[in-house]
């Protein structure tokens, strides 16, 4: 039960992103993962996550903190939704094993969410949803200038290096204009 919930987290990225205007390119779900840029190939225990899954998306226009924003929420809501839904059939059921069931999936599911919404790493949900990081933004920068080389468009080293100095732009600069 505890990699439904996480299936239905990143369901909830997936969904967020979508209504975002973004496009999955990633999704590992714990046991299975989905590689929509080799066409959907499906790779069975290619890692099993107990911290959960991961979702990486593309955008088809351009990329904002808010879209980023919303997309971690996506996850968020959907795994509260489905602690939160487990719990009324749990208290009203008479089976000690349907009781025992709803209740072992209503803490892996609140379990998820509190990982989830600490800003433990720079790129858990609650880092990018609860604080107002400089890294927020190079996510966002990076995001749009790989779009733009998608289209050959390179662009200057100022440009990449104009909001932040984190290692991560150092890394794209090594990856890609070097």
């Amino acid at each position: 039960i505890y990699f439904l919930t996480v299936f239905i987290h990143e369901i909830g990225h997936i969904l967020f992103a979508k209504f975002c205007g973004l496009k999955t390119a990633y999704v590992n779900f714990g046991l299975f993962a989905i590689d929509y840029t080799e066409g959907k190939k499906v790779k069975f225990f290619s890692r099993i996550a107990l911290e959960g899954g991961e979702s990486a998306f593309v955008p088809r226009k351009e990329f904002t903190r808010v879209k980023l924003k919303l997309t971690a929420l996506g996850g968020l809501l959907f795994t509260l939704l489905f602690a939160v839904a487990l719990n009324v059939p749990m208290f009203v059921s008479k089976n000690v094993f349907a009781f025992c069931f709803l209740t072992i999936g209503s803490c892996s599911a609140f379990y998820l969410f509190t990982v989830n919404i600490l800003p433990l790493d720079k790129t858990s949900d609650g880092s990018i949803l609860l604080t107002k990081r400089d890294y927020n933004d190079v996510i966002v920068a990076i995001t749009n200038l790989q779009n733009k080389l998608d289209f050959e468009d390179i662009p200057a080293e100022d440009v990449i290096f104009k909001k932040s100095n984190e290692p991560l732009a150092v890394f794209y600069h090594f990856m890609y204009l070097t």
